[in-house]
């Protein structure tokens, strides 16, 4: 297992050897788009980056003029991507305003016709942490790399659904009762269970430690990253704010 600790996006970049032809998935809770616009934002100077969410994402465009939307409706008649960019690709477009879905074809289309894709393969409604139904997460076979987002500074919080998505699936898979603090040992069976972070997990299994902003939660991380549990992962990052 690796361990590598990253102040700047590029060092994500380099230590994942993201390049042409990588295909990314992302999954876990807090810090999932934070990581994967700073990703693609970056790679979008050399490569052609589709961005794509098996769940729902914000509408770029309302923010953002500089990319580009692609929707399944309007692939007939879709000249493909010729210069880099953001593609962000999805099914329809929902009120909100949303974009929703990743179907085959598109995934088919983005796989022939861009870079890089990078898709948010998970959701948590925003909360920091999740247990995952039997339908989640939903990762392409073609991925690469599946990264698995865990915040650390919910070590210490009273464990309740105000920070948990589908609380009594993350207590089943990790033994915390309402209320009480979370503790490592929480974030590592919710890591290490087979039905957890890694659950339909394709290709190299990458940890990624979010908003790691002090020494403090630099400890807790490499703590929790020597645990023998964690033997089955291939990286563990340890990830600052972006």
């Amino acid at each position: 297992m690796e361990i590598c600790v990253n102040q700047e996006i590029n060092d994500l970049i380099r230590d994942l050897g993201l390049r042409a032809g990588a295909v990314v998935s992302v999954v876990g809770s807090g810090g999932k788009t934070t990581l994967i616009q700073s990703l693609a934002r970056e790679l979008s100077r050399q490569y052609r980056v589709c961005v794509a969410a098996s769940t729902k994402m914000k509408d770029p465009l309302e923010e953002d003029g500089k990319c580009y939307r692609i929707l399944k409706d309007s692939l007939k008649g879709q000249t493909p991507p010729k210069k880099p960019g953001i593609y962000y690709v999805a099914d329809e477009q929902l009120p909100g305003p949303k974009l929703h879905g990743f179907s085959r074809d598109l995934a088919d289309w983005a796989l022939k016709n861009t870079d890089v894709i990078l898709i948010e393969a998970d959701g948590s409604r925003t909360l920091p942490l999740k247990g995952w139904a039997e339908h989640e997460q939903v990762v392409i076979k073609e991925t690469q790399i599946t990264i698995g987002v865990m915040p650390v500074y919910v070590l210490g919080m009273r464990a309740d659904e105000q920070i948990i998505h589908r609380f009594p699936i993350f207590s089943r898979l990790t033994g915390v009762k309402m209320g009480e603090p979370l503790t490592r040992e929480h974030l590592i069976r919710a890591i290490a269970h087979p039905d957890g972070l890694f659950g339909k997990a394709v290709g190299e299994k990458v940890l990624y430690f979010s908003q790691i902003s002090s020494e403090t939660m630099a400890e807790e991380a490499n703590t929790i990253a020597g645990d023998p549990r964690l033997d089955f992962i291939d990286k563990i990052i340890l990830g600052s704010r972006f």
